[in-house]
């Protein structure tokens, strides 16, 4: 008799078996939704982690000069070109 026909207790005293479907297959897992949970788990610690250091402040600041730089500027007739080709950008 073998001592291992059989997974749990459970599985013995409802007498199920495991068994494939197709012996002729591999098994084969796919890990991708694990790996993506350990990768974002990780993110979350370290952001857990390094939060309470980042100054709110320092961060405003660099928010407002980025968004001083990306505003639209207005241009003057002499600096479009002849066929309405903005200079500056490249832009029609």
């Amino acid at each position: 008799m073998k001592s291992n026909n059989y997974r749990s207790l459970s599985e013995r005293l409802l007498k199920v078996k495991m068994q494939k479907i197709d012996p002729s297959k591999k098994r084969e897992l796919d890990f991708t939704y694990v790996n993506r949970v350990i990768v974002w788990n990780s993110i979350g610690n370290s952001l857990s982690y390094l939060l309470p250091f980042i100054d709110v402040g320092v961060v405003k600041s660099l928010f407002n000069q980025s968004s001083k730089l990306t505003e639209q500027t207005t241009l003057d007739e002499n600096e479009m070109g002849t066929d309405n080709f903005c200079q500056k950008c490249a832009a029609t």
